[in-house]
């Protein structure tokens, strides 16, 4: 459902026109006269236009006086009940549905002698805590229940609305997804959801997509802080509420809820599990309650109202769909791993008119070529650049991602100093659980030009990661660049075109680096959901169609692989929206057979590094579990961006375990070397390579680079060893090998892993089951051990408690944002060829010592 257009009006003093309520169980935890008379006057004079009444009891409550004292007052009424499992209208029991029906019919019938139009709450479902999930004989008794319900509620002139809970409180709607899935089954037009502040911050991805899910059928709205206490004081992102709210156009209650176990009763107090006393002064609650609601909505940007006398925000910029810009793209996040993070400098020229598009990054290192008739690919190879061309087809329209930041419909933040220059902000927030995910682009006030886009979140660009993001726009010139831009270099001249691959590596690796920050519309809200987290936008309506298709579909395999239950968890991650063959083109390019690459199936070199396994510790006496995990032989997860260098990855990881091995000294060791320089060796870079080739480069030129001083582009480079006249200082490591563990013996790989330490092994990644790996044990029976494609580093072996299964543990080089922090635990019994290609690396002066003194922990990763 999209967000609504309608604006959300507020009074001179900022405070909204909607109806503020509080619900009665602040002030009182039952309802006798002097009760009603308490809280009713309560609310009244800590300013509130309406109060919530339970009205799950009739025989309590005295529908005139109730009546009476509201009206004296001024007050509108709301009634909400939750039904319990003896009154639950989804059990399978049809006189327990009975019960349920009649419990709600005569709470519909007080509510309407009280004047009420809302009636809300968990009053689709019992409200407990559920040993199983919702089956879909109680949706469907529910549903059957509800719309016989909504249909007297209607007679009444009534509004039901279905309050989507906690986890903990019923089984049925704990999201809004799910809550505008019962509404479409219902099909009643007085139905709308409830949502609730202290049960959206347990469930929803954040309070954004919650509120525009469900766009104008949001009827209701609970206040409440996530310990039931005052605002403010809590996790709650009310801020961004309150936005979302605005932003939707929003005119219904906004009512305060908060609970007590010094007021609320000894049995509620139970259901809602509120056993402490979070507060004892209910006027002093309520009245700063309703201050601070007042408050925050005032406080919310908006770009839609505008009150008297205030200066109407600024339209944000449209650029010029042909155009020249400049920018850096940095992940700081990469800093972690060296010192300078990760900066793309990336230069885009563009002719829309003529269909021409050239993009360059590291200044020309690597550079993309779009015309109408043909794609060329520039890329370095050791110490020159080479040229692919490729005859065009339908998929290169796809390949041109949205460049200059479309930020229609953000929200107008005011002025900053960007650079010494002063721009207009435009910010879209959204809430992750405690964690704020917050976009701002800023643009120049003097011409309008480009200036930053500022991540704190999931990825623009890319959809990957929860952290910080940033392009610093160098340059932008409106209109069509001068033609020469667009002359092929001379590196291409000659080369004969070739059919273009499908999808293409080099290509999709320069389309991540373009920012894209338009919202989706409505269709396939699942999808718009996940889309507004991630970032994603596609270029023209045939490839969203295509991103749409493969989301659904990946998202059907992750919901029925997880239903079947007994296997590992699967979930949505920054692969969601790639086919199956973009996944393999970006991040598994080169196919490994019984262990060699296909570019390999040939005699081995006269040079190569490679030695006989020769085991230092008795296989009959290793220990039940092995864990290098967390420490200095293991190194931190790394992440090898949008390149198929694994390989690189694998290799440094075995040559940081060997030198930890060696020293006792943990250091990390640069990728990009090998990447760059090994390419007579019959690796590839982005393209990918194999970890015992490389090692043999290493040996050749004497050793590889620390990371400080050979940094990861994420992309192919010049080389930069000595051997090539560059500076990069290859002395701390003097590699003298490496040795291949026989093929397919586990018990070899397991007893060099504990006294080797950590070492490279290939695997079978190509299944989706291992594209999405969320937690638990990885078994698939599918997987080949011969037919390889993906470089990794093994760390530790033993066995699950929970499934019993034997597992290898592996770190991937995804970042920690994929799998168990980085982690995944594979069944030995079906490897995916972890044993077949096994390496471990050789350096000089290796002290065996050493090896005993840094022992692995013996015990299970998971208890790490």
């Amino acid at each position: 459902m999209g967000t609504s257009s309608r604006c959300a009006p507020v009074r001179a003093n900022g405070a909204p026109t909607n109806p503020v309520g509080v619900h009665s169980g602040v002030f009182v935890g039952g309802w006798s006269k002097e009760e009603c008379e308490k809280a009713i006057s309560s609310a009244k004079s800590a300013g509130y236009d309406l109060i919530e009444v339970n009205v799950s009891q009739p025989e309590i409550l005295d529908g005139a006086m109730t009546k009476a004292v509201l009206e004296a007052h001024g007050l509108q009424a709301a009634g909400s009940l939750g039904l319990t499992p003896a009154s639950d209208i989804s059990s399978d029991d049809e006189s327990v549905r009975r019960e349920g029906k009649r419990t709600v019919s005569d709470a519909l019938k007080v509510l309407k002698a009280l004047g009420g139009t809302y009636f809300v709450g968990v009053n689709y479902s019992a409200m407990h805590k559920y040993a199983r999930a919702c089956t879909p004989q109680q949706w469907q008794h529910a549903v059957a229940s509800l719309k016989e319900l909504t249909a007297e509620a209607a007679d009444y002139g009534i509004t039901y609305g279905l309050e989507v809970v906690n986890r903990y409180e019923t089984n049925m709607l704990n999201t809004a997804t799910k809550a505008m899935e019962m509404l479409a089954d219902v099909g009643a037009g007085n139905v709308v959801v409830h949502l609730d502040s202290y049960h959206m911050n347990i469930e929803e991805d954040s309070m954004a997509l919650a509120v525009d899910v469900c766009g104008d059928k949001l009827g209701y709205v609970h206040i409440g802080e996530s310990h039931r206490g005052y605002l403010g004081t809590g996790s709650v992102d009310f801020p961004a509420l309150f936005r979302a709210l605005a932003a939707a156009g929003y005119g219904g209650p906004l009512t305060f809820e908060s609970f007590s176990s010094a007021v609320v009763s000894p049995s509620l107090s139970n259901t809602l599990c509120v056993w402490r006393i979070l507060w004892e002064d209910p006027q002093d609650l309520a009245s700063k309650a309703r201050a601070y609601i007042d408050v925050n909505w005032a406080a919310r940007p908006n770009t839609v109202l505008h009150l008297p006398g205030v200066q109407p925000s600024p339209k944000p910029p449209v650029y010029s769909a042909s155009f020249e810009v400049e920018y850096n793209f940095t992940l700081p996040y990469e800093a972690s791993v060296q010192k300078d993070g990760l900066t793309y400098p990336v230069h885009v020229w563009k002719d829309a008119e003529a269909g021409l598009m050239r993009t360059d990054t590291y200044g020309g290192v690597n550079s993309l070529y779009i015309f109408k008739g043909s794609e060329l690919e520039i890329y370095p190879r050791v110490d020159r650049q080479l040229c692919r061309v490729y005859d065009d087809d339908d998929e290169v329209s796809a390949l041109e991602a949205p460049i200059m930041p479309d930020v229609a419909g953000w929200e107008y933040s005011g002025e900053e100093m960007v650079r010494g220059q002063k721009a207009n902000v435009w910010v879209f927030e959204e809430s992750h659980g405690v964690k704020v995910t917050r976009y701002a682009f800023h643009a120049s006030i003097a011409d309008g030009a480009p200036l930053r886009l500022a991540m704190r979140g999931q990825d623009l660009f890319s959809g990957s990661h929860f952290d910080e993001y940033v392009a610093e726009y160098l340059s932008f010139k409106p209109g069509a660049p001068p033609s020469s831009v667009f002359n092929p270099p001379a590196e291409c001249a000659g080369v004969a075109a070739a059919k273009a691959p499908m999808p293409r590596p080099f290509a999709l690796r320069m389309a991540a680096l373009m920012p894209s920050t338009a919202r989706l519309g409505p269709a396939n809200p699942l999808y718009d959901a996940w889309a507004a987290q991630h970032g994603r936008t596609p270029a023209a309506p045939a490839a969203e169609a295509r991103r749409r298709a493969a989301f659904h579909e990946n998202l059907a395999y992750i919901e029925a692989w997880n239903a079947g239950g007994g296997r590992h968890n699967l979930s949505l991650n920054r692969f969601a929206d790639w086919t199956q063959e973009e996944f393999k083109a970006a991040m598994l390019p080169r196919r490994r057979i019984g262990g060699l690459s296909s570019s390999r199936r040939r005699e081995r070199r006269d040079h190569s590094a490679g030695v006989p396994y020769e085991p230092l510790a008795h296989a009959e006496r290793l220990p039940a579990a092995v864990n290098w995990r967390g420490t200095g032989a293991d190194g931190i997860v790394k992440d090898q961006a949008s390149c198929g260098s694994c390989w690189a990855f694998g290799m440094s990881g075995a040559i940081h375990a060997a030198h930890f091995m060696a020293t006792g000294q943990s250091r990390s060791f640069s990728e990009q070397q090998v990447m760059d320089c090994s390419w007579r060796d019959g690796n590839e870079a982005c393209d990918g390579g194999d970890y015992d080739t490389a090692i043999d480069y290493l040996v050749q030129v004497g050793g590889l680079a620390r990371e400080a001083d050979y940094e990861y582009l994420g992309q192919d480079g010049f080389c930069r060893d000595r051997k090539h006249g560059g500076d990069a200082d290859t002395a701390l490591t003097r590699l003298t090998g490496y040795a291949m563990i026989p093929e397919g013996d586990e018990k070899a790989v397991m007893e060099a892993l504990y006294s080797r330490g950590p070492l490279a092994v290939s695997l079978d990644a190509s299944h989706d089951s291992f594209r999405f790996y969320a937690s638990g044990v990885y078994d698939e029976p599918k997987c080949s051990e011969t037919d390889l494609d993906h470089a990794v580093v093994l760390v530790g072996y033993g066995t699950d408690a929970d499934s019993g299964k034997d597992y290898w543990l592996i770190k991937n080089s995804w970042s920690t944002y994929w799998g168990d922090a980085g982690y995944i635990k594979i069944a030995r019994a079906h490897g995916c060829g972890i044993t077949t290609s096994a390496m471990y690396a050789l350096m000089e002066r290796h002290d065996r010592a050493n090896a005993s003194a840094a022992a692995p922990s013996q015990a299970d990763p998971a208890s790490a």
